[in-house]
C-alpha cells in the first residue's frame, strides 16, 4: 500500500502535465472541447489508481485474516498502479520503453489474474489440478522476466508467440476451474460472489465491443486528416471501465448480497450478445452490399450505411427478445420455473420417507428459489411420529 500512494505522489505532476496523453496524431479538432477532455481523462485515470488503492485498504482492514481478501487486496493495489495509468505516464515521461511496460503489466496483472480465477472465492484448489495451474503461472513470469527486450507490442518474436500461447492456454485452464468450482463445489454464497466477479469482467467486455466502432472509425479517416473532437471521449471511457473490476470484486468480497446480482448478470448477458451481433450484422451488411454495388457500378455509396442501419433498427427488438429466451432457458430455468421446482419437492415429500433426504430436497428447494444466507430446519417428534403412522 505505501509503495501504491509513493508512486500516485510520483506520477501525480505527470497528470499536471496533461497525462493521460489524448491529442495523438494526425490530431484532433482545435476545439475548446479537447481541454475539457483532457481534464477528465486525467481524473478519470488518477481516481480509478487512488479507488484501487483505497479499495486494497479496505479489504485489508476489513477481511485481512481471509486469504483469499488478502490476496484480492494486494491484486488492486498492483491494479491501480499498472491499469489506472501510473506505470505508462512513468514510461511516456522516462526513457523506459512501452515494451517494459507491456512487460510489468503481464508479471503484475496477467499471471495474478489467472491465479484470481483459479482460486476465487474461497481459495481453495478446486479442482485439485488447478494448483498446477498456479505453478505454471508462476514459473511463466520467470519465462517473461528472463526476456525482458522482448517486443510484447507486435509480438514478432518466435518467444513472444509461444508465451502468449502459454498465458492463453493457462486462462482457458483457469476460466474452466472457475466453472467446475461454481457448478459442482460452491456454496450458495460462493456462487453469489462469483457471479459479482462475473458481471464486473463482462461489464468491461460490453464496454471493449461498444468502443470498437470509434476505433474503427478513427481507421477509416484517410492518413492527415484529423479526427473529430468526440472520438476523444473513448479514452475517458477507457479510464473509466478499468474501474468496473475493482468495484465488483470489492462488492464480492464484502457486500455481495447488496443487490440482486442474477439481474444485473441477466441484463449485461442480454446487451452484450446484442450488442456483438448488432455489429456483426451491420459490418457484414455494409460489406456484402458494398460488394454487390462495386459489381455494378464500381463505385461506393453510402445508401449501404442508410441499409445497414435500417436491417439494425429492424432486426433490434426480435434479436433482443430471442436472446432473452435463450439465456432465461440456458442459465435460470431454475429459478423462473419456481412452479415447478415446488411440485417436484411435493411429489419427493410425499414419497420419500428418510428424514435426511428429505431435508436436503428441502434446503436446495430453499437455497435455489429464497437464496437466502443461512437456512435451520426444526422437525419435532410429534410430526416424525405422525410421519412415521402415515407410512
Amino acid at each position: 500500500m505505501t509503495l501504491g500512494i509513493i508512486v500516485l505522489i510520483l506520477v501525480f505532476p505527470k497528470y499536471l502535465a496533461g497525462w493521460p496523453v489524448i491529442l495523438v496524431e494526425p490530431g484532433f479538432d482545435d476545439s475548446p472541447q479537447i481541454f475539457i477532455y483532457q481534464l477528465i481523462a486525467s481524473l478519470a485515470s488518477f481516481s480509478c489508481a487512488l479507488l484501487s488503492l483505497g479499495l486494497a485498504l479496505i479489504l485489508f482492514i476489513r477481511r485481512g485474516r481471509e486469504r483469499m481478501a488478502l490476496f484480492v487486496s494486494f491484486y488492486l493495489i498492483f491494479y491501480g498502479i499498472v491499469m489506472g495509468g501510473p506505470l505508462e505516464a512513468i514510461a511516456y515521461s522516462t526513457e523506459i520503453s512501452m515494451n517494459v511496460s507491456v512487460l510489468l503489466q503481464s508479471v503484475l496483472i496477467t499471471v495474478p489474474t489467472i491465479i484470481l480465477f483459479s482460486t476465487f472465492p474461497n481459495g481453495r484448489f478446486i479442482p485439485v489440478w488447478s494448483r498446477w495451474v498456479i505453478v505454471s503461472a508462476i514459473a511463466l513470469n520467470f519465462l517473461i522476466l528472463m526476456r525482458p527486450d522482448l517486443d510484447w507490442v507486435s509480438y514478432s518474436s518466435l518467444y513472444t508467440q509461444v508465451v502468449a500461447v502459454l498465458i492463453a492456454i493457462l486462462f482457458i485452464l483457469a476460466i474452466y476451474a472457475q466453472i467446475y468450482r461454481f457448478r459442482n463445489e460452491s456454496s450458495q454464497a460462493e456462487r453469489q460472489q462469483t457471479k459479482w466477479v462475473l458481471a464486473g469482467f463482462m461489464l468491461w467486455i460490453l464496454w471493449l465491443i461498444i468502443s470498437m466502432y470509434p476505433w474503427l472509425y478513427i481507421q477509416s479517416l484517410p492518413p492527415g486528416e484529423p479526427y473529430p473532437s468526440w472520438t476523444a471521449l473513448t479514452t475517458v471511457g477507457w479510464w473509466l471501465s478499468l474501474t468496473i473490476i475493482p468495484i465488483s470484486l470489492t462488492i464480492a468480497i464484502l457486500r455481495y448480497r447488496l443487490f440482486d446480482i442474477d439481474v444485473i448478470i441477466r441484463r449485461t448477458l442480454l446487451y452484450t450478445l446484442l450488442t456483438l451481433f448488432l455489429i456483426l450484422t451491420f459490418f457484414g451488411t455494409v460489406l456484402i452490399l458494398q460488394g454487390l454495388l462495386r459489381s455494378v457500378s464500381r463505385t461506393d455509396s453510402p445508401i449501404t450505411i442508410v441499409i445497414s442501419t435500417l436491417t439494425i433498427a429492424a432486426l433490434f427488438n426480435p434479436l433482443r427478445h430471442r436472446i432473452q429466451v435463450f439465456i432465461d432457458r440456458q442459465f435460470y430455468r431454475s429459478k423462473y420455473d419456481a412452479e415447478h421446482a415446488l411440485s417436484k419437492f411435493a411429489q419427493t415429500a410425499r414419497d420419500e420417507v428418510d428424514q435426511e433426504k428429505l431435508t436436503h430436497a428441502m434446503n436446495l428447494l430453499v437455497q435455489e428459489t429464497m437464496q437466502p444466507e443461512a437456512i435451520s430446519l426444526w422437525i419435532t417428534e410429534l410430526s416424525i411420529s405422525r410421519v412415521n403412522d402415515e407410512h
